[in-house]
């Protein structure tokens, strides 16, 4: 009996998703938990969009990533978001937009197939392309 091949983990850091996810939603008007990027973070890894440094676990309601809420508890003091990732989720000032911006280009230009394939994943490749230009 064999076993199933594991899909190459990407090149792509995993925050830049989180950059990409933050940035979607706030294009949308919508805010976002920490369970909300978990979630889209599974997404990713159930698409075979696996990324080399990121846990993530089940967890009551779904999933969660310790990676993911540290880092975003790490913004805040910064002044990049509003809100709370536990209970109100939370949404990007413009200074949160710039520094995310900065890393989706930054991330595109190292990786520009494989951030190409997350953004398409996440429905935001639209706007990948538009910070990116």
């Amino acid at each position: 009996m064999g076993t199933a091949t594991e899909q190459p983990r990407l090149k792509v850091s995993w925050i830049s998703a989180v950059c990409l996810i933050l940035l979607r939603n706030l294009a949308r008007g919508k805010r976002c938990g920490h369970r909300d990027v978990a979630e889209e973070l599974k997404q990713l890894k159930d698409a075979n969009l696996r990324f080399s440094d990121l846990g993530l676990r089940a967890a009551p309601g779904g999933f969660m990533s310790e990676d993911a809420l540290f880092w975003l508890w790490e913004l805040y003091p910064m002044g990049y978001y509003k809100g709370d990732p536990h209970a109100t989720g939370l949404i990007l000032t413009d200074n949160g937009r710039k520094f995310c911006e900065e890393i989706v280009r930054e991330e595109a230009e190292k990786n520009p197939e494989e951030f190409q394939s997350v953004a398409k994943a996440l429905e935001a490749d639209t706007l990948a392309i538009s910070i990116i230009s």
